[in-house]
């Protein structure tokens, strides 16, 4: 009821809602106008909450109903969310507000009769017949998407419908793709750059955490996630963010890379040959056992290209070899390398689409996930041509 009241549509939020749409838009086309709006307002889930002297001195009104957030031009994700449902009724659209347990925190419990255990308002609004899932209260995340926390999320719409639970994320909708370009030298020396381009989960991510922190403690966390992905003697100094604004667009990390990679052993010349994966820390691989479930939070599409261009006078010998592991209708690990002159691109692209899964499938997860350690361990091999003997 007090949920109800507060998103009711007043007179001047209607006035607000028709000046952002159009009488000729279609409703996904109004609900993504409206979603942009509010996402434009201070958010203070991600900003630093004013005191009760600097709301006076800033005449920001008390929050009683959702024209209070538009007027404040601010207010905590759960009030941004509720005034999202409330200028979507305002143009009619057929919205309703949903409250979920995050995920981050705990699983709902239907046995357990208390509304203590929701935590964050969603809104779920019928577009073109079909249900769709939005957070206009999670600060940069784009129209269409959830916070991971918000996926698989149980709790109840405030509507016509039975307890809900939220739709999964795809693998194809999170995504990380490595990208290294390395010069190799005869002495082991290795220079080049790498890039991260990632959506969805991880770019939201790094967005948020960029709202809460400054440009040094961001990098300083970017730098710390990344100390994994390069072999031993290598440095990795991370950059800068591209599109760190735009949570419609991918967000790329540039990094620069330098220091010592090869091992060289008489006539023969060693390097990683899944440069990303060399130091890797492959879960579930050290316990044979598990009597509790698996969250790995969201389903997830790692792809890695690398390109290698090798010193002169080597050619290689051994190169990673072709993969295809599939754990059936869960994961799939692919590896392949591609020569071309002094030049060689391996590629590894590992996809899981599994989120939650019970103990009794824990063995199948444990052996998929051995293949793929295996896998990554493998080097890259180079012998040296001899030198031409004169005449």
């Amino acid at each position: 009821k007090d949920v109800e009241e507060f998103t009711h549509p007043s007179g001047a939020l209607q006035k607000v809602a028709s000046g952002i749409v159009s009488p000729g838009d279609t409703e996904d086309q109004k609900a993504r106008k409206l979603y942009a709006a509010v996402q434009k307002l201070d958010n203070t889930a991600f900003s630093r909450t004013r005191s009760e002297a600097e709301r006076k001195r800033e005449r920001l009104k008390i929050i009683h109903q959702a024209d209070d957030i538009w007027k404040n031009r601010s207010g905590d994700e759960d009030d941004i969310a509720l005034l999202f449902i409330a200028l979507a009724r305002s143009v009619d659209l057929k919205v309703f507000p949903v409250q979920v347990v995050n995920r981050d925190r705990a699983m709902f419990d239907g046995r357990y009769l208390s509304t203590r255990q929701l935590n964050d308002f969603l809104a779920d609004i019928i577009i073109d017949g079909k249900d769709v899932y939005l957070d206009p209260g999670q600060k940069m995340c784009p129209y269409g998407s959830l916070h991971w926390k918000h996926t698989l999320a149980s709790g109840f719409q405030l509507g016509d419908k039975d307890p809900i639970v939220t739709p999964a994320i795809s693998f194809k909708n999170a995504v990380v793709h490595r990208v290294a370009d390395l010069t190799v030298d005869p002495d082991g020396a290795v220079k080049g750059t790498a890039r991260y381009v990632m959506t969805g989960p991880d770019a939201l991510h790094w967005r948020q955490l960029s709202l809460e922190n400054d440009q040094d403690e961001v990098k300083k966390q970017f730098k710390e996630a990344m100390k994994d992905d390069f072999p031993d003697g290598v440095q990795a100094e991370f950059d800068r963010f591209q599109g760190l604004d735009d949570p419609s667009a991918g967000l790329v990390a540039l990094v620069n890379i330098s220091g010592n990679i090869g091992s060289v052993t008489g006539k023969r010349f060693f390097l990683p040959g899944l440069f990303f994966e060399s130091r890797g820390k492959h879960p579930f691989v050290a316990s044979d056992k598990r009597i509790t479930p698996v969250d790995v939070h969201y389903a997830k599409l790692e792809q890695d290209d690398v390109t290698y261009h090798l010193p002169q006078r080597y050619t290689i010998e051994s190169a990673p070899q072709p993969s295809n592991t599939a754990w059936p209708e869960h994961a799939l690990l692919k590896i392949s390398s591609t020569p071309s002159g002094n030049d060689l691109k391996i590629t590894r692209s590992l996809a899981y689409n599994f989120t939650l899964l019970e103990p009794t499938e824990y063995p199948a997860l444990h052996d998929f996930y051995q293949k793929v350690a295996t896998a990554d361990q493998q080097q890259l091999a180079l012998t040296r041509i001899p030198a031409a003997k004169g005449n």
